[in-house]
């Protein structure tokens, strides 16, 4: 059977990553050819997948060398990136796909350079009035201590981050209300009290400068799977997540707010994103929302969108191919998407 799309997604193996594998093979019927690939072994990608491969982290010397070869191998028109740091090591190597004919799912390394980056990212959008957290850079130790202080003062909490860092990595929520040290949810976020914080300063925050320090921001956390093309945003879904840290996935609720995709609208527009992206979006103490991050991939669990019935991994493929988009669904009624374990029969 000849495949029109042939795809690489990569990071297969997360908590969701298999379903992602199998509702792209199913996007446009035996019309879809996936490799899977991942820095581990996962048996249920490969049960959903064509072929599956194991590769090195996103961030090693080998990771392009190792995705040209299979690309090669397997005929590859088509890459969708799923974590950060392939997502931004294939934007710095476009050129060299698109010289082997193949659209790498990714913005251009300008604009991937600046949403990899929280500092960016809140610089950038601030400027367009687009609604950010109050937030501060700390270059050094010194600053961080001085701008923790002022700001607990005014607010009774803040949040310090590194800028590059994702998933709930190198965030630390500092509050009145919290006693001692605690990840949040189960995640890999930590909160501590201000106590905690001034006693164990040099323990935690030595080094990894410039860092963001910011107001903290409250739920309910939104995921904004954003499918646009040229900065034009073609079709949206705003999921409130139950579990406001994200990780572990717990479900969403998806409902239409306009609100959220008027901002995403702008967002679209203002850094000019193509293909399919993940914007986080919370609200500040007065209620008021606010971009929490913008992610240079798709959402983890943007599965959840798919199986609510908005077709965007089809519109995805078909907007490169110069093929009819489909009609969006446009989701009027609360959808509530909850997980659940499910078993497959592999040949052992």
């Amino acid at each position: 059977m000849q495949f029109e799309y042939r795809v690489l997604i990569t990071s297969a193996g997360g908590y969701l990553g298999p379903k992602n594998v199998q509702y792209l093979k199913d996007a446009i019927k035996d019309k879809v050819w996936v490799l899977a690939v991942d820095i581990n072994e996962n048996e249920n990608a490969k049960f959903y997948a064509d072929k599956f491969h194991i590769v090195p982290k996103g961030t090693s010397k080998e990771y392009i060398k190792t995705i040209i070869k299979l690309s090669k191998k397997y005929n590859i028109n088509y890459i969708l990136p799923c974590s950060d740091e392939e997502a931004f090591n294939l934007s710095k190597n476009n050129l060299v796909f698109q010289d082997m004919g193949i659209t790498v799912f990714c913005q251009n390394f300008f604009t991937t350079k600046i949403i990899s980056n929280k500092i960016k990212t809140y610089q950038t959008l601030e400027k367009n009035n687009i609604p950010v957290p109050y937030y501060k850079i700390a270059n050094n130790k010194k600053d961080l201590l001085m701008l923790s202080k002022k700001i607990f003062k005014k607010n009774l909490s803040f949040v310090i981050k590194d800028p590059t860092s994702r998933g709930n990595r190198g965030v630390y929520v500092v509050s009145k209300e919290q006693r001692g040290k605690k990840n949040y949810k189960r995640s890999r976020e930590i909160h501590m009290s201000f106590s905690y914080f001034i006693k164990y300063f040099n323990s935690y925050f030595k080094d990894g400068y410039p860092k963001l320090i910011s107001e903290k921001l409250y739920t309910p956390c939104y995921d904004i799977d954003a499918l646009s093309v040229d900065g034009k945003l073609l079709a949206c879904v705003s999921r409130k997540r139950i579990n406001p840290a994200g990780v572990p996935y717990q479900g969403n609720i998806i409902n239409k707010n306009k609100k959220i995709i008027k901002i995403a609208k702008e967002v679209v527009r203002i850094l000019n994103i193509s293909w399919l992206v993940d914007i986080d979006i919370m609200s500040k103490k007065d209620g008021s929302l606010a971009i929490l991050e913008v992610n240079p991939r798709p959402s983890g669990s943007c599965v959840a969108s798919i199986m609510s019935g908005v077709q965007l991994y089809e519109g995805l493929l078909k907007i490169k191919s110069k093929k009819q988009l489909p009609k969006f669904k446009d989701i009027k009624k609360s959808l509530k998407i909850i997980p659940s374990t499910s078993c497959n029969i592999i040949e052992n």
